[in-house]
């Protein structure tokens, strides 16, 4: 930048013109610019000062008339005014020092110009810079919300799956409390049996001892996962709402044709829908299920029609459960009644497609023209391990921080789920029968996208297990670093990119243009110069002809630049210059004249005064 910036200054030591720079003064502008860019980031306010004021010195010493008074630093002032702009937040700071780099110019009389070069060459370029800097800090404070706000879903969609793996663990605690509680009561029948010989009996004696203690642990366990610092509302939580009623066990024992111990049948809780005045259909059979997955499809279940009746009331839903030899699917469909909701923080989906991912299955939520169907697959038998958890809530393609909602594909689809971007009029004319943020946290989690791709159990890159939270995702490239912040740092670099390819396009815009001028210039001058010797021979009385083999073939001007000796009569004169150097200022002139076919006048012009003086 310093050598662009000072390449006007060495030209105007180079330059012929009178009033030149002498070296001396070219090194101190030099060393003027050197010091005001290497300020321009520290103080930016100070460089601008420095800049204007060895502006207005030059003016001062060369004046106003001259280019050699204006030209030479007066491209830096533009640069220093824009950096100090971007960098200075307080205005109060720049204003005074450009009206203050005013004064040595009005003082020494040139009061217009000085005003005007710093008017046009500082205050609207700093301005820019103000105007550059304030949207620069709009766009950062843009991405910070956005990255704070994908990192509080994050946080949400978290809290909501720690929870609901609290309430599965508090399941599974009272299913195998059950268990041993059973076995503690068949320890202390076989204590009492008669005709059982006295060790055998202090065996069982301490069977029935060890089970009732692991039972009073496993109580403990599961009254401290109950204590949910963030509970849910009333009703939400697995088998809210629900009681053991008659027949609810049966003699094949739980987990054979029943929801487990302590929880309903999917035939009861439709039952109990039915008699509090929702309109269910269902189709089919209680699947035989082990008793964690039976539980969530119980959930789901519940979880669906208690929707349906809060956003589709009056609707008619249909539960339909198939069975096959490997799994069990249930469908949930009712008709949409309603405009979209935007009521629900998105966590009632998130509980229910991760309780169903750890009993190794997957939950859909599909909507359509006039329909809304929820649908969860459950093998007959738990997997060895949890699956991997899907991906953390994704931001919005194209939207910071956003979250992309879900648009749900036709009932009868078999494609996945639609982005809600693509077709925005037919999820407003169609209206969700289940809060938009469900659906919203659901496509985050990937649920649909499993689902409708028919895999069973996709691993998600680097996903983690059980009681490994983020075990994996701590290895990844690039872990910990959210959607918005790689998104800020490829606009960045876009953005860089695009700054340099500007200004290699300007600067290289400038080079062309400052190489076709000075290219022609050069040419003008190289071709329409008359050398001395070919001057000297001509003479007034020579025929045309023969002065033309010697004159140029390009005049230089059209016109003398002063005063000149008085044109004979009826003649009509060219001006050819006097050297071939395009950096030669001294503007003379060689002027001949034609009369008819004769040179009537043939002699050399002096430059012009200085100034015009």
């Amino acid at each position: 930048m310093w050598a662009v910036l000072g390449t006007p200054v060495c030209l105007a030591g180079l330059t012929s013109l009178p009033g030149r720079y002498p070296w001396p003064e070219v090194a101190l502008w030099l060393a003027a610019l050197a010091a005001a860019l290497l300020l321009r980031r520290s103080r930016p306010v100070t460089a601008l000062l420095a800049g204007a004021l060895s502006w207005e010195a030059a003016l001062v010493l060369h004046g106003p008339e001259s280019w050699l008074g204006i030209l030479p630093l007066l491209p830096a002032l533009p640069v220093l005014a824009y950096l100090a702009g971007v960098r200075t937040a307080d205005a109060r700071r720049a204003l005074p020092a450009l009206a203050a780099s005013v004064v040595p110019g009005a003082v020494a009389g040139h009061a217009v110009v000085s005003a005007a070069g710093i008017l046009l060459g500082c205050l609207v370029p700093w301005l820019a810079g103000q105007y550059r800097r304030q949207r620069a800090e709009l766009v950062r404070a843009g991405w910070e919300r956005a990255e704070r706000l994908e990192r509080e879903q994050r946080a949400a969609a978290e809290r909501a799956r720690l929870r609901e793996r609290a309430r599965i663990a508090s399941d599974m605690h009272d299913l195998l409390g059950h268990e041993l509680s059973l076995i503690a009561l068949r320890a202390g029948a076989l204590e009492v049996a008669p005709g059982l010989a006295e060790p055998h009996r202090e065996s069982a004696a301490q069977l029935r001892e060890a089970v009732t203690e692991a039972a009073e642990r496993l109580r403990e366990v599961v009254r401290m996962l109950r204590a949910d610092p963030h509970p849910l509302p009333p009703g939400t939580g697995p088998g809210a709402g629900t009681a053991a009623g008659p027949g609810a066990e049966t003699a094949a024992g739980p987990g054979v044709g029943m929801a487990g111990p302590g929880v309903e049948t999917v035939g009861g809780l439709v039952r109990r829908a039915r008699d509090s005045g929702l309109r269910v259909h269902l189709t089919g059979e209680d699947p035989a299920l082990p008793p964690m997955s039976a539980r969530a499809l119980h959930r789901v279940v519940q979880e669906s029609l208690t929707n349906a009746a809060r956003h589709a009331p009056g609707a008619e839903v249909t539960v339909q459960i198939t069975e096959t030899p490997a799994e069990a699917l249930v469908t949930i469909t009712n008709p949409l009644t309603r405009p979209p909701s935007r009521d629900g923080d998105g966590t009632g989906l998130l509980s229910l497609e991760e309780r169903v991912r750890l009993c190794g299955g997957d939950l859909s939520v599909r909507r359509g023209p006039g329909a809304f169907e929820v649908r969860a697959r459950l093998p007959r038998s738990l997997p060895g391990g949890p699956p991997p958890a899907p991906p953390a809530v994704r931001p919005g393609a194209g939207v910071p921080g956003g979250v992309r909602r879900a648009a749900l594909a036709p009932v009868d689809a078999a494609s996945a789920p639609v982005d809600a971007a693509s077709a925005p009029a037919a999820a407003e004319a169609a209206g969700p029968a289940w809060p938009a943020g469900d659906a919203a946290v659901l496509q985050g989690s990937g649920a649909a996208r499993r689902s409708a791709s028919g895999a069973g159990h996709p691993a998600r890159p680097g996903g983690d297990r059980a009681g490994e939270p983020g075990a994996s995702r701590a290895e990844e490239p690039g872990a910990g670093r959210t959607e918005v912040a790689r998104g800020l740092a490829e606009a960045r670099g876009r953005v860089r990119r695009a700054r340099r390819w500007a200004v290699l396009g300007a600067a290289g815009s400038v080079a062309g243009l400052a190489a076709v001028v000075l290219g022609f210039t050069a040419y003008d001058r190289m071709t329409s110069a008359l050398e001395p010797g070919d001057f000297a021979r001509l003479h007034v009385g020579q025929a045309r002809e023969a002065a033309d083999r010697v004159l140029p073939a390009r005049t230089w001007v059209d016109r003398a630049f002063g005063e000149e000796p008085p044109i004979p009569a009826g003649a009509e004169c060219r001006y050819y210059g006097t050297s071939r150097n395009p950096l030669d200022g001294r503007l003379g002139l060689y002027r001949v004249c034609f009369a008819g076919d004769r040179v009537a006048d043939a002699r050399r012009l002096p430059p012009p005064p200085p100034n015009g003086r």
